[in-house]
């Protein structure tokens, strides 16, 4: 259990300093990459400031992995051949 808390606290300590990072490369005019858009975009229009919601978008984007990966793998069980050729084909 203590090792699951450490893994989890260092997950959450790299999330904020990548927001963290991306705020900074923002604030001096270098530009945003089309991940942090939504974020950029939206600090403009709401309260939170980018590195705010940087983190609460990429905890989202986290989430719906998450809920999506649990998907997959239920597919993947049944359908897995065609999920290797849709798979070719895109990439």
């Amino acid at each position: 259990m203590n090792a699951n808390i450490r893994r989890y606290g260092w997950f959450i300590l790299g999330v904020v300093l990548n927001s963290f990072g991306i705020a900074l490369i923002t604030k001096a005019a270098l530009g945003t990459s089309p991940i942090s858009s939504l974020p950029y975009v939206l600090s403009f229009a709401f309260a939170p400031s980018l590195g705010q919601f940087t983190f609460l978008v990429n905890l989202l984007f986290i989430a719906g992995q998450a809920l999506l990966v649990g998907r997959l793998v239920n597919l993947c069980n049944r359908r897995l051949p065609l999920i290797a050729a849709i798979a070719g084909l895109k990439g």
